[in-house]
């Protein structure tokens, strides 16, 4: 009976021992379904973000087309500009170096002009001392019409500034130079603007030489 009651112990013993673990599994079943639901539910989230991913990949990859075909347009400006400017640098360097010349010729034309003048004068002053103050008359009329022109630039000058016109025009126009001969910008002047004939005329009247 002894031996009996022991194997009933150890055979309930082992019963519930096997309940227990009966009941372990069956929470570690519950618990393993309930994982591969949320596992499964997971899965389907993260597919549908992988799905969005490469839709956003897919446009980005156009964006980058379409970026790209840009670039290769503004780096076809860029050149085309590029090559622009190397042509108005050109163009801009002969510009400036015809107005160079035109410039160097100029004062070339005017140091002439002075000599010219200067043996001229230098010429009537020997004709002076060497006559002993007896002049022809056509040297002492070009030699008075020559101071009456010196007194007419001087008053042309002073009066022009005083009333604000153009002093070269007034004085090329007192040489017999027109302002439409002039090319202004190779001088480095502005175009003469509008004379009054009020300053002109009564600038000049005063000092016209007599004949």
């Amino acid at each position: 009976m002894i031996s009996l009651r022991q194997e009933v112990d150890r055979l309930q013993a082992l019963a519930k021992d096997t309940k227990d673990k009966l009941h372990v599994e069956m929470d570690l079943r519950v618990k393993s379904d309930v994982f591969c639901v949320q596992t499964s539910t997971e899965l389907h989230e993260a597919q549908g973000r992988i799905d969005e991913l490469r839709a956003e990949r897919r446009k980005l990859v156009e964006r980058l087309t379409e970026a790209e075909a840009t670039l290769e347009s503004l780096l076809e400006v860029t050149r085309s500009l590029e090559r622009r400017i190397v042509e108005v640098n050109a163009e801009a360097a002969t510009a400036c170096k015809q107005l160079s010349s035109d410039r160097e010729r100029l004062k070339a034309s005017l140091v002439a002009h002075t000599a010219q003048l200067d043996r001229l004068r230098q010429y009537l002053a020997d004709q002076d001392r060497g006559q002993s103050g007896v002049l022809p008359a056509r040297i002492r009329a070009l030699q008075d019409e020559n101071n009456s022109l010196r007194r007419a630039n001087s008053v042309l000058r002073r009066h022009s500034a005083m009333h604000e016109l153009d002093v070269d025009t007034l004085v090329l126009a007192s040489a017999g130079i027109s302002a439409d001969e002039i090319d202004w910008s190779l001088l480095g002047l502005n175009p003469p603007d509008a004379i009054s004939p009020q300053g002109s005329g009564g600038s000049s009247s005063p000092d016209e030489p007599s004949t």
